[in-house]
Order: C-alpha cells, then sequence, then structure tokens
C-alpha cells in the first residue's frame, strides 16, 4: 500500500489544473518542498542507479505534467558525478537516459549541478529556453542531499514557466 500525504495530493490536484503546465513564482514553494520531500525519501537508492531512475519516475508522474524533467546525481568520493539518470516528460510517457553523463556535456561544470555544491543549500536557476529538449522556458530547482556534513548527492525538477 502506498502512502499519500495529504500535502502530495494536493499538488497534484494544484498542477493538474494548470492547462499549460506553467509554474508561476507563487508556486515554487510547491515545487521546493516536494522537491526536498523527494530528495529526503532517497536514502539508499542513491546506491542503485536503476532504483534511482524508478524513483525519479515515480516522483514525477506524482505530479502531473508541471514537473517536466528531473535527475539525481550521485557524486563519487570526490564529488564529482559518477552517475546521474535523467527522467523526462515526452508526449508518449517518460524518456529514461544517461545523456547528463556525455563528456561533451560537462556535468561537472553545469550551475545546476556546482551552484548548490559550491553554496551547499537549494538553488533555482534563472530561466533558460531548453533548445534541443523541451523547446520551452524552464528552471531548475537543485538540492544538495547530506550524509552527514556531506554532499552525496544533488537532486533537481525542471518546471516550465513563462517567457522572461
Amino acid at each position: 500500500m502506498k502512502r499519500i500525504s495529504l500535502f502530495g495530493m494536493s499538488l497534484i490536484v494544484l498542477f493538474s489544473s494548470c492547462a499549460k503546465s506553467i509554474v508561476t513564482e507563487e508556486e515554487f514553494p510547491i515545487v521546493e518542498q516536494a522537491l526536498e520531500d523527494f530528495a529526503g525519501q532517497l536514502g539508499t537508492t542513491l546506491a542503485d542507479k536503476d532504483a534511482l531512475s524508478l524513483a525519479i519516475s515515480g516522483y514525477l508522474e506524482s505530479h502531473d505534467k508541471a514537473f517536466y524533467g528531473s535527475t539525481v546525481t550521485v557524486l563519487d568520493s570526490n564529488g564529482a558525478a559518477a552517475y546521474s539518470p535523467y527522467v523526462y516528460r515526452h508526449k508518449n510517457g517518460f524518456i529514461h537516459t544517461d545523456e547528463l553523463m556525455n563528456p561533451s556535456y560537462d556535468i561537472n561544470n553545469q550551475a545546476w549541478l556546482r551552484a548548490p555544491i559550491d553554496q551547499g543549500q537549494s538553488v533555482w536557476s534563472e530561466p533558460y529556453f531548453d533548445e534541443g529538449g523541451g523547446e520551452v522556458w524552464m528552471r531548475t530547482r537543485s538540492v544538495p542531499i547530506y550524509l552527514g556534513p556531506v554532499i552525496v548527492a544533488v537532486a533537481t525538477t525542471d518546471v516550465r514557466v513563462k517567457k522572461p
């Protein structure tokens, strides 16, 4: 039996009512809380790339179309990305990919990953156009995941926003 919180159900209702799936700044606190909750529940799932990918799918599925994509980048002992399964919505369902680990992407120097590691706190990206991906304006919320005093992963949620 899956346990669903009242807060989680209110997220589904709120975002299901967004016809164009655009998240407004007033809704950012809901995105922030949802990602914090998701990151806090990962625990041992971080050690299993396939289980992590499935957890990300479940997270996205529980938030309808308002949450476009998500990754959890697990860091190695040197603080570099060890793996980063990315899941995003497509008209025919979810796409699971390891494209963020492509050397040409240079994941370890991406602001969405570096900022929460360097600042030790959750951050929002500036709006950007997801060219070649969703072809929409987006923002990314990034949350560091700690094991004791050490950041061991960074979880993200990509949401669609209005063109700035």
